[in-house]
């Protein structure tokens, strides 16, 4: 069995790709053990400081995208763009930033967030939940403005509709296809302002102007205890292209 050497950074085992496999799978084993018991806040902050808000950006679009097809009539892309926010979010907003948390390195957690996601799977609702319970989120009982609870909806509708549309050209047709899209839509909006946000606020960021400051918040030296004012606003691999073409 692989076990790390002095924490087992994966730059040091890329020209080895058995031992690579074998690492993450140790890791992800080592990780599905000891989580939730042992998960870091201040990394968390860390890393929702350094892509929070180029996350929160491109998840933004892609619902503002989603409206204005579903608008023009385009029920089938808008589901698209709808369910990829909502991957958007669950993966970076959400899921990798506790994952990072657990394993204290970010190269790791990259690598068990791609291993163990699953988007629709039970695997991926208990391993969600027990973090969220940490802050005092249910998510078994999130529910979307119309009273559906959005983990059935994303579950058993839109994200199975996004793998249909994508992978076998289906289409979206009439009322219901436009009713689909929609809750695709708020599915995405819910994952992001009651799930996300939430914990971003526990976690000790603010709002400003209705959105989190991502950007800036207090950052906790875990060995000294020393609070230092971050405002981190460099490049990341989610920053969105504004420019026009």
């Amino acid at each position: 069995m692989w076990v790390p050497d002095d924490a087992g950074d994966a730059r040091d085992i890329e020209v080895d790709l058995s031992a690579q496999y074998e690492a993450e799978a140790w890791y992800s084993q080592w990780f599905q053990e000891t989580f939730p018991a042992r998960v870091s806040d201040h990394l968390m902050r860390c890393y929702l400081n350094k892509y929070g808000g180029d996350v929160d950006d491109r998840v933004r679009n892609g619902i503002e995208v989603a409206g204005r097809l579903l608008e023009a009539g385009f029920a089938a892309p808008a589901l698209v763009f709808a369910a990829s926010s909502v991957e958007m979010c669950m993966t970076h907003l959400v899921y990798e930033g506790f994952v990072l948390g657990a394993v204290f390195q970010e190269a790791w957690a990259g690598r068990l967030t791609v291993r163990r996601l699953d988007l629709d799977s039970e695997k991926l609702f208990k391993e969600v939940s027990k973090f969220l319970a940490r802050f005092g989120i249910d998510l078994s009982r999130v529910r979307l403005p119309s009273g559906e609870l959005f983990w059935e909806t994303w579950k058993d509708e839109t994200w199975p509709k996004r793998k249909a549309i994508v992978h076998t050209i289906e289409s979206l047709e009439g009322i219901e296809g436009k009713a689909s899209a929609r809750r695709g839509i708020d599915c995405a909006k819910t994952l992001l302002d009651d799930v996300a946000y939430p914990v971003a606020l526990a976690l000790g960021f603010e709002v400003r102007d209705g959105r989190i400051a991502w950007h800036d918040v207090d950052l906790e030296d875990p060995v000294t205890g020393e609070k230092s004012r971050s405002n981190s606003e460099g490049e990341s691999p989610f920053k969105r292209d504004t420019r026009r073409r």
